[in-house]
């Protein structure tokens, strides 16, 4: 782990991190310096961060996980911080994120979007279905069964802003939670997959407003 901010830079490494994480180590993780050049030299400011596994990785081969630069990516994504959730909201800073995948005697390297990968924007073909329920209630809202184009979907998904979170709380809510709605400003995103499944069928569980 590197650091560097205002010209000072600090490298620090952590050892035996996931044997304590899990208990089969009794003793805390060490942190000790790092030796080794930095990719932060030359920069004026930034974070980096390697991870590396032990012999005791299980699976040993990541291939088992993923094998090609869209899965990796998808990883990097979905499953770390460079996956930032926005919803709505603009970067506190620009991240050029770039991925390197080695393996099968090939390396492919290339730059990746830093956001998260939300259902409702993977691309395939043919096209996922995905209905956002936002739109879908109010052209909808008095039906009470769907049109046909509406009722087969691969999943459905709505997003609320804090002004929607608020509508939802009684009055006692609002109050006790007026200063965190203004200093947090939160955001929801609900998504369900309905794999065989379609909208008509679940429409008693689906949300009226």
């Amino acid at each position: 782990m590197h650091s560097k901010s205002k010209g000072l830079l600090t490298k620090g490494r952590m050892r035996y991190g996931r044997a304590w994480a899990i208990g089969s180590r009794a003793e805390a993780a060490l942190v000790v310096e790092d030796p080794n050049p930095s990719p932060l030299d030359g920069r004026a400011h930034g974070t980096f961060v390697k991870v590396q596994f032990s012999d005791n990785t299980r699976p040993k081969n990541l291939t088992r996980l993923a094998s090609t630069f869209e899965g990796w990516s998808t990883i990097l994504r979905t499953r770390t911080a460079a996956g930032q959730i926005l919803l709505k909201r603009t970067t506190v800073a620009p991240i050029d994120l770039r991925l390197t995948v080695i393996g099968s005697g090939k390396t492919v390297s290339a730059k990746v979007e830093p956001s998260f990968l939300f259902p409702d924007t993977v691309k395939r073909a043919p096209q996922f279905r995905f209905l956002d329920l936002n739109d879908y209630f109010k052209t909808h809202a008095e039906q009470s069964s769907p049109p046909p184009e509406k009722i087969r979907q691969d999943g459905l998904y709505l997003v609320w802003d804090s002004s929607r979170i608020k509508d939802e709380f009684s009055d006692d809510l609002k109050r006790e939670f007026a200063d965190e709605l203004k200093v947090y400003v939160p955001v929801l995103l609900r998504f369900r997959s309905l794999p065989r499944k379609c909208l008509g069928r679940l429409k008693p569980d689906l949300p009226q407003k």
